[in-house]
């Protein structure tokens, strides 16, 4: 039977992990996402992880010889209060998976952005890739990000920052992430053509030191905005988007694009104020 270690770091919060894991050296690279009520879509998203991992030359198996300079890999799943068997499927998976980290949301269901966030928390890689664990993205697009953080510069760029080449969503839903990206363009001054794409690529000793602050799905947005404010070097990469693989979205478009409008205005003001020095921190 597998070694397993818990730990709570914070009110209705845990953290499981492999014995192997809690005992190995600091990942190279940690995929991080949410899920809630994912049990059509979740064994398959670990499954791609692992591959991925295989094909770039990053193991699956924990490390714990420094001396042997490996690469290995984790997966870091929060289970968002899931009322489904994602918690059930991510449990038989952590068995024969010495890398899968579950962190669980006790309770109640706390959000997409605070999902992530514990996700990113409990990670340890000196990379961390944030991804949407319902299909949408490939996996399989990590070593773009990575070959475009090694011509980039390594030891300069702190994030890789993806954008949707060609979005499957339906007509409404790429209209107003269109418009959402003009708007926060114009807002905040920033080139980049894909604020909201999950899928990223970051330095992992500055992405846990964020403070992220919004529960939405405006979360990979907030990071890209605190990373230029907070003048992090960031490059973009073309990623894969799939139709969702299976269930349904729990995402309401106008609701969704309302709260994003109105945290964007919240963020701009914050920023503005920490660039003149009235906040000290973002």
């Amino acid at each position: 039977m597998i070694g397993i270690v818990n730990t709570s770091p914070a009110p209705l919060v845990t953290v499981q992990r492999t014995c192997a894991d809690a005992d190995a050296v600091e990942p190279f690279v940690s995929f991080t996402m949410p899920a809630w009520n994912e049990q059509d879509n979740i064994e398959r998203t670990i499954s791609e992880c692992r591959k991925t991992f295989e094909d770039a030359g990053i193991g699956n198996q924990p490390v714990s010889d420094s001396v042997s300079r490996a690469k290995w890999g984790e997966i870091v799943v929060t289970n968002d209060c899931s009322s489904d068997r994602t918690p059930e499927i991510l449990a038989k998976l952590q068995e024969s998976m010495p890398n899968l980290v579950i962190v669980t949301h006790l309770e109640k269901n706390q959000g997409y952005g605070r999902a992530l966030s514990d996700a990113i928390a409990a990670s340890r890689g000196a990379w961390v890739a944030t991804i949407d664990s319902d299909g949408q993205f490939n996996p399989c697009d990590l070593p773009l990000l990575l070959k475009k953080l090694e011509d980039s510069g390594i030891d300069i760029i702190d994030c890789v920052a993806g954008y949707r080449m060609k979005k499957k969503d339906s007509g409404l839903r790429i209209f107003a992430d269109r418009g959402l990206n003009m708007i926060v363009r114009i807002l905040f001054g920033i080139g980049h053509r894909d604020t909201n794409c999950a899928f990223k690529l970051i330095r992992g000793k500055i992405i846990r030191s964020m403070s992220i602050e919004t529960n939405g799905f405006q979360t990979p947005t907030e990071i890209v905005l605190k990373l230029n404010a907070l003048k992090h070097p960031m490059v973009e990469c073309g990623v894969t988007h799939r139709v969702r693989g299976e269930g349904k979205s729990k995402l309401k478009v106008i609701k969704t694009s309302m709260d994003f409008f109105r945290f964007l205005f919240y963020l701009r003001i914050k920023i503005n104020l920490y660039r003149r020095k009235i906040l000290a921190k973002l």
